[in-house]
């Protein structure tokens, strides 16, 4: 699955629209982590562990957005956006959304 923030597949034509797809992923952050993040921020570090939660948030969207896509019988999701909310009481969770446009392509 082609997944891109363009609006065309550069040498390919878009032949059908088959509609928006989404995908999304909430993770909640440890305690630990959190405890730690903080200090790390106060001594002037970047945190791994948010990095990577990020990172999976992220990368969890993106397949749940090729999925859909899938579903409908699309060779590619062009237009695709990423936002990022954090979520809960006291901001304990993190909220990736991953939309675009599931399309079909000339051979």
């Amino acid at each position: 699955m082609i997944l891109t923030t363009t609006q065309e597949v550069q040498g390919r034509k878009i032949t059908a629209y088959l509609g928006i797809v989404f995908g999304e992923a909430i993770v909640g952050a440890n305690i630990l982590r959190d405890i730690f993040a903080q200090v790390r921020d106060i001594v002037g570090g970047r945190s791994g562990a948010y990095e990577a939660e990020l990172r999976r948030a992220r990368e969890t969207a993106l397949l749940e957005l090729a999925e859909a896509a899938r579903r409908l019988g699309a060779d590619a999701v062009v237009g695709v956006d990423l936002d990022y909310e954090v979520l809960g009481s006291g901001n304990s969770m993190l909220m990736v959304t991953a939309s675009g446009t599931a399309v079909k392509l000339s051979p």
